[in-house]
């Protein structure tokens, strides 16, 4: 025990022990952070995308292994200057020149991740405002100040640049034009200029380093190649193998991530490019900036704004159907300007497919649509009521026109909006059904379009996830090649904000590389298989860019509630064209389709139901608000939803999720 413990305080060489010293607490900083890199990525610890993950929603008896080594490796350093300085009878303030300046560098990761609840503290040891007062002790330093001044530029300047550096890369504000304007000029053979901060950093801290073991050794009166014995090449070696191993594990992680876009691009039958994406929305046409420009200026002139359309299939009273129809009777005029607007052929929108630039596109044409889908449904109920069928078939004609002009939206939002607006239709559909004017001919017609919308649903549900996949790999570029502009600060800021390159760090933190690989490579197997409906974010590793991809699973739903919701009402129609052939609704019916969400067959019933009451909608404080529902008499078909319950057709928020197509008997 005597003798481990004369090797553990280098009892016969304190020269060699400050020095070992000294490269235990580097070596064992990047060792400590590596690790609790790799666990926080791994999402062992932490709890988000937020580094360093003490910050937030991270259980601190999960690092208190770190923290102590962290607190114990300056303490040994610490205690080693002392007895050194002891043995050479050097003074107080001479142990102070050798331990201010590594120590102020090497605490610097440690205050910024301690320094998370206490920003004063972390800032004022970023500012590195106290090393303004260390060249007061050279006057201390006697012969040797001429090592313990190249030590102390070597160690501030190193720190200051990598404060800066490190600045460039992490910080979520904008870059201050010094800056940005010293990154800049600081390009070098082609590599980013950030990179050229991040590596003359490291190697004036490298020179530090040196230059400190040269103020050891003069100071101890010793060589200074007898400094560097086997313990201090086993610290560096373990620091090589960590950093080799994190390289082979980046590389492992690009490979994967390389495969699974080679995959997409199989799968889509595509490249996943803007270009690509830009010739596969417009074909051989062109957008129209035109036309949506004057939609949307008619839109800024409309008298009902899109929030106080009503829904059409609630139970209103006759009081509240007078208020409506008010509404919408001051703005007629509007309304058939909208309606001879889209009488003829829908354009595409005109968009800038541009790499960089997919993020910030804008898609005015889905909310004019999806306004001007809830506009007509309202006609058609009046038309309804005024006992004018042909006006309502009209809109509802519309209504599928327009509809259809959705289906070749390039990205995700586009087909979520197709679903919401062939919504809108079905609810007009089934206003034509309680009308009781339509045709046998129009049924079958109806039901033979609604066939067509069941088969198109796969395609849009692919083409929306391609244009997303493009989306994604767009926004992959723009966070690695420093061109991410605040989009969780500021999304659609017209003010660029550039960041430093992440690539530019890849060759000093290959922690850095493999985590991005990692997140791409899971990105990518997002949409590289349909995922399952009922699949949950169960994971807390931080993915930022898989965190901008939609959650393919609530997506997949969306759609595979259309195809419940079109089953359904084929059922419907079916059931609408027995009755009038038989004189009454079928009690059962069979060879139902099935349901999407159970694999059995859809449910059918005639009987009495629940449908919710208009009312005005709930204060945002009350989300949990449940409508009110009454008794009306009806033939229904359903799917159970995706909880598997069958809750008799209702779908309410937080309670059941029954998907349905209903044709009241007496409205």
């Amino acid at each position: 025990m005597k003798r481990f413990w004369s090797k553990l305080i280098f009892r016969e060489a304190p020269a060699q022990g400050v020095f070992f010293a000294l490269t235990l607490w580097g070596a064992g900083l990047y060792l400590l952070g590596s690790l609790l890199f790799a666990g926080w990525v791994c999402g062992w610890i932490g709890g988000g995308n937020e580094w360093p993950p003490i910050q937030r929603g991270c259980d601190l008896r999960n690092l208190w292994i770190p923290l102590a080594a962290s607190l114990v490796l300056p303490l040994y350093f610490l205690w080693m200057t002392v007895r050194f300085c002891r043995s050479r009878r050097l003074g107080l303030m001479f142990g102070q020149i050798l331990v201010a300046p590594p120590m102020w560098v090497l605490l610097l990761p440690v205050v910024n991740v301690l320094g998370g609840p206490f920003p004063a503290l972390r800032n004022g040891w970023n500012s590195g405002i106290f090393f303004l007062l260390l060249p007061l002790l050279l006057l201390f330093c006697g012969r040797n100040w001429k090592w313990a001044a190249a030590a102390l530029v070597s160690w501030g300047f190193g720190l200051l640049m990598c404060i800066v550096a490190s600045n460039g890369m992490m910080t979520w504000g904008a870059l201050d034009p010094g800056q940005q304007w010293l990154a800049e000029q600081t390009r070098f053979l082609g590599v980013a200029g950030w990179a050229v901060w991040g590596g003359v950093a490291l190697l004036l801290l490298l020179a530090g380093y040196l230059f400190s073991a040269k103020l050891i050794a003069v100071s101890g009166e010793v060589r200074f190649r007898s400094l560097f014995g086997k313990p201090v090449l086993a610290c560096w070696g373990v620091a090589a193998i960590v950093y080799l191993a994190f390289t082979v594990m980046a590389f492992s992680a690009d490979r994967e991530a390389d495969r699974r876009l080679q995959a997409l691009e199989k799968q889509f039958g595509r490249p996943l490019t803007p270009e690509a994406l830009e010739k596969f929305y417009y074909r051989d046409g062109q957008g129209d900036a035109a036309f949506w420009t004057g939609m949307e200026q008619r839109n800024l002139k409309e008298a009902i704004p899109e929030s106080e359309i009503p829904p059409t299939q609630a139970v209103f009273s006759p009081g509240q159907l007078a208020q409506i129809r008010g509404k919408f009777e001051k703005s007629r005029n509007r309304q058939e300007e909208w309606e001879k607007a889209f009488s003829g052929p829908i354009p595409h929108l005109d968009l800038n497919f541009r790499r960089g630039q997919l993020f910030f596109l804008e898609f005015p044409n889905l909310w004019l649509i999806r306004k001007f889908d809830r506009l007509e449904l309202w006609r058609i109920r009046f038309a309804l009521a005024d006992g004018d069928f042909g006006t309502s078939l009209a809109a509802y004609e519309r209504i599928g026109s327009v509809n259809r002009a959705l289906c070749g939206e390039p990205f995700l939002i586009g087909g979520l909006v197709w679903v919401g607006c062939e919504n809108l239709r079905l609810d007009a559909l089934e206003l034509l059904l309680e009308s009781d004017r339509l045709s046998d001919e129009q049924l079958r017609r109806f039901s033979q379009e609604l066939s067509e919308t069941e088969e198109r649903i796969p395609q849009v549900r692919e083409r929306a996830m391609y244009g997303e996949a493009v989306g994604l790999l767009d926004a992959i570029h723009l966070w690695n090649s420093g061109q991410w502009q605040m989009l969780t600060v500021f999304p659609f800021s017209t003010e660029g904000r550039r960041l430093a390159s992440r690539k530019s760090f890849f060759l000093f933190f290959p922690q850095l590389r493999w985590w991005n690989g990692l997140d791409k490579a899971e990105a990518f197997g997002q949409y590289a298989t349909p995922p399952q409906m009922d699949s949950k974010a169960g994971s807390h590793a931080p993915r930022p860019l898989s965190s901008f991809s939609a959650p393919m699973g609530s997506i997949l739903r969306r759609f595979t509630e259309m195809t419940a919701r079109v089953r359904a009402m084929r059922v419907l129609i079916a059931a609408e064209l027995y009755q009038r052939k038989h004189g009454e609704y079928p009690e059962t019916m069979a060879d139902l389709p099935l349901d999407p969400f159970s694999g059995k067959p859809l449910l059918y019933r005639k009987g009495a139901f629940r449908m919710a009451v208009a009312e005005k909608p709930p204060a945002p404080e009350d989300w949990k608000h449940r409508p009110p529902t009454v008794p009306v008499s009806a033939v229904q078909v359903w799917s159970v939803g995706q909880n598997g319950k069958d809750d008799n057709g209702l779908n309410i928020r937080f309670e059941s999720d029954d998907i349905r197509a209903i044709r009241r008997i007496s409205p």
